[in-house]
């Protein structure tokens, strides 16, 4: 009897026990600083998921530590670069960060800036090692890519001369990532010779294996192939009748309508399809923007998979920022002790919420009418400053020379994506956000172009509305 409960202790820590992944490494000119580990699960919207988080050590020492069950492209987010590497369950990595380097103002202020992906070196590695196949096959991959495009080379049999030849000069690996991930990069050279039946091309590659949602080869090739796919002019699908589904705001419909349109279809890849045509559709057709919304607010309740319910929502999240009447991006800031801190701890109140840098003029002029506001404005009002410019000590000494600035500054130095995310283009930007953390206006004036007055105005129309909304539960509560 004691034996058997040995056993089964045993085998339930083996069952339960998670693989780990640790990523080390020392860089000097990132001492002190914060660095961030994320993965993309989704790479439609490209919405990084964070993995963990580290404090380098004032020597340049960092580590992360990461619950992985499954091979997984990873990136440090170093501001201006993306350090990626391919992390695999119980491995331990020593890899080495390029030195810092800061986003110069240029780029803070790009909507359209995309860090540089870099391959980061493993010191620890031999040429067994998948990071080190994967480098050594890009390499020449996208030498004979670009070759083939630069010669407009798009004849199946040259083509495939070309394939063969770059199949037998890079590493060979039986791992079925390794396999997937040249096919799919195979496939995407291939992919010229198919330029006009890109139906054919997507029967063959993708309607009938479920989606690899992890594979970055095969993420790439598909985002290349249904780029708009559901715009009217690109003629993608041979025939259809998803606009029903999108007209009936009913994204299972959808689905339906694209399974229906080749043999053994795959109801995943046909969800990804439609997640996809409608993130592209958005942006092409305004008239249809509020149907594809509640289309994907569909999707986003409905389907079971946790990955694609996972792109779901950050489409819904993407496409919803910043738009009047929807939930206003959330972020996690320090204030000027290092307390983080949300959009959602502010709920309650109105927040005239803006993005400043600390040489701007515009900022400096509008200063002293924030403090205005936040001194003699009612009680459920709130200025909130996201500063930019500053690292951690030069932002606390700024606050400490601006002592009567006392309303909310928080640093938003080490995170220029937010940037992007409220779609921050220039020196000061402000929006207003209700009690609900829902945008009431999008962007919202500047102190100098008449904000307190038009404040006023949406402030009494948002109580009005509140009572009439408490009134009308009353008096329900009342006939029942």
């Amino acid at each position: 009897m004691k034996r058997f409960l040995v056993t089964v202790g045993i085998l339930t820590i083996v069952l339960y026990t998670e693989a780990q992944t640790i990523i080390i490494g020392n860089e000097k000119s990132y001492a002190n600083k914060e660095l961030k580990l994320y993965t993309y699960i989704d790479w439609i919207t490209f919405t990084p998921t964070l993995l963990d988080s580290c404090l380098v050590d004032s020597a340049g020492n960092f580590k992360f530590s990461i619950i992985n069950n499954t091979i997984n492209q990873v990136f440090i987010d170093l501001q201006s670069k993306h350090g990626f590497l391919f992390a695999l369950p119980n491995k331990t990595y020593n890899v080495a960060l390029p030195p810092y380097q800061p986003l110069d103002m240029s780029q803070l202020l790009n909507p359209y800036f995309s860090p540089e992906p870099v391959l980061l070196p493993i010191i620890n590695i031999d040429s067994t090692e998948l990071n080190w196949k994967i480098r050594v096959f890009d390499h020449y991959y996208k030498i004979v890519r670009d070759q083939l495009v630069l010669r407009g080379v798009n004849n199946p049999d040259t083509v495939e001369y070309a394939i063969n030849l770059l199949d037998k000069n890079t590493p060979q690996d039986t791992s079925l990532f390794y396999r997937e991930y040249k096919k799919y990069r195979y496939a995407s050279i291939r992919l010229s010779t198919y330029m006009k039946d890109l139906w054919v091309f997507a029967d063959e590659y993708f309607l009938h294996n479920s989606p690899q949602l992890n594979n970055p080869a095969y993420m790439s090739l598909f985002n290349s192939v249904f780029d708009n796919c559901m715009s009217p002019l690109k003629h993608f699908f041979p025939s259809t009748n998803f606009l029903q589904g999108l007209k009936n705001k009913n994204f299972s419909q959808l689905v339906d309508s694209l399974m229906s349109m080749s043999s053994n279809t795959n109801y995943k890849v046909a969800q990804l399809i439609a997640l996809r045509g409608l993130y592209d559709l958005y942006y092409d057709y305004e008239p249809a923007q509020e149907l594809i919304i509640q289309t994907i607010n569909h999707a986003r309740n409905t389907i079971k998979d946790t990955n694609l319910r996972l792109i779901a929502q950050n489409i819904y999240n993407n496409i919803t920022a910043l738009r009047v009447g929807y939930q206003a991006p959330d972020f996690l800031l320090p204030n000027k002790i290092g307390i983080k801190r949300s959009l959602s701890n502010y709920r309650g109140k109105f927040i005239y919420l803006n993005f400043c840098h600390y040489q701007s003029i515009g900022c400096k002029e509008q200063m002293p009418l924030l403090k205005r506001y936040s001194q003699s404005a009612p009680k459920d009002f709130k200025v909130i400053t996201i500063m930019y410019g500053m690292d951690k000590k030069q932002f606390r000494r700024w606050l400490q020379e601006h002592k009567d600035y006392n309303w909310t500054f928080l640093n938003g130095q080490d995170n220029p994506h937010i940037l992007r995310m409220y779609k921050v283009v220039a020196f000061p930007t402000y929006y207003l956000i209700d009690p609900d953390g829902k945008i009431l206006m999008s962007p919202a004036p500047t102190p100098t172009e008449n904000f307190e007055e038009r404040f006023i105005s949406v402030y009494k129309k948002w109580h009005n509305e509140q009572k009439e909304r408490q009134q009308s539960v009353r008096t329900g509560e009342y006939y029942q």
